[in-house]
């Protein structure tokens, strides 16, 4: 039976974002194995992937937030949030950093400082990521978790002291500006993934351009009365980033370092642009439609098991000789078991057990068992 709490256009957007991630990862590995050189714009489409998960969670938490400023800012209702927020995306980051711990711990005299800052979520807060990228993904998992506990801070005392509607485009838009003017000055093209893209405190305005789009929404803003023309100027812009990002045109009239001080915000505002008429869309074909709820559904445990599942079948390939071919399909395979099982297993049975928040939030399949989009997020 169709959920009917669920907005297919934001499943569809969740289902794109994932397979952007799945895309880029398997072209790298792929052309390892194989001997292939995979185009630029294809190995770019992690990072797309990313931007989408960001503003995708910053239009469903936003309009959770937004909702609660407006009926209950109390500094109770703010607990049950993080508590809800920490249900749904903390159990099974801890599980899987155990499971790295285990399977591939840290060097040798550094296993205690790795975990302690990987348990706080402090591998990327100010500064990059450790040099040998362990965990890969985690880094745009702090970037959400450090997003929902400062953002919502803020804004619910912000709330509190200059009422609800003041109060969510202030915070919103300091949240926009202050990470855009932290990246002048301090991007250097060779640096720029790992230096500046995947801290976390240059990168927290992905995430506020998706409350823009609430705080619009709520506001009957014109974006939505012309979604059409909003979703292509939203796309037209993500592909222009998109061929600039990968060299295919532009390198002669902007610089790099020009460029890529704006690269996120440009690309957050494409796809958030593209959020009106994503929201109207209610049916596909069949076949696709079933395809991209499960996908939506389980893209968290996809996105954080992936890559740990793809080094374990890289050993196998390159280390014992096992077929590239029946590798990779192994490998696929076990990522979508791993990641039903735990959804089936370990996510929804944590979702129950959350603490009720306001009866009734807007979107309707913000929150509750629909909220699968926390993921976001992955090694671009």
């Amino acid at each position: 039976m169709k959920d009917d709490r669920r907005y297919l256009g934001l499943d569809l957007a969740r289902s794109t974002a994932i397979g952007l991630v799945l895309v880029c990862h398997g072209c790298s590995v792929w052309q390892a194995y194989f001997g292939l050189q995979a185009p630029n714009w294809l190995l770019m489409t992690g990072s797309f992937g990313v931007e989408l998960f960001f503003v995708l969670s910053g239009f469903l938490i936003g309009g959770i937030l937004l909702e609660l400023i407006e009926k209950r800012p109390t500094f109770r209702e703010w607990g049950i949030f993080m508590i809800r927020r920490w249900m749904r995306t903390l159990p099974l980051y801890f599980a899987w950093l155990l499971v790295m711990a285990l399977w591939d711990p840290p060097p040798a005299g550094q296993v205690a400082i790795y975990l302690q800052r990987y348990a706080l979520l402090l591998q990327n807060f100010a500064w990059p990521m450790p040099a040998d990228n362990w965990f890969a993904v985690s880094w745009s998992l702090a970037v959400e978790e450090w997003f929902y506990l400062l953002f919502s801070a803020f804004l619910f005392l912000a709330a509190r002291l200059i009422g609800a509607r003041r109060a969510a485009w202030a915070v919103t838009g300091a949240f926009i500006v202050i990470p855009f003017l932290l990246r002048f000055g301090v991007v250097e093209p060779s640096s720029f993934m790992t230096h500046v893209y995947k801290t976390v405190l240059y990168h927290l305005d992905a995430i506020a351009y998706g409350v823009v789009v609430a705080l619009l929404q709520r506001q009957g803003s014109v974006i939505f009365v012309a979604p059409y023309r909003c979703l292509a100027l939203g796309l037209a812009t993500v592909l222009l980033c998109w061929g600039r990002f990968s060299g295919a045109w532009g390198t002669a009239l902007i610089s790099d370092q020009a460029f890529l001080t704006w690269f996120s915000a440009l690309t957050s505002i494409g796809f958030a642009l593209c959020f009106p008429a994503t929201l109207k869309l209610r049916t596909l074909p069949r076949v696709i439609e079933s395809a991209v709820l499960q996908l939506s559904k389980h893209s968290y445990g996809v996105y954080v098991i992936h890559l740990t599942v793809l080094s374990l079948f890289n050993y196998q390939i390159v280390g014992r000789g096992l077929n590239p071919w029946i590798g990779m399909g192994l490998a696929v395979v076990m990522i979508a078991w791993l990641a039903a099982a735990s959804w089936k297993m370990f996510e929804e049975p944590i979702l129950r057990a959350r603490p009720r928040q306001l009866a009734k939030l807007s979107p309707t399949n913000a929150d509750g068992p629909a909220q699968w989009i926390d993921l976001t997020k992955v090694s671009g």
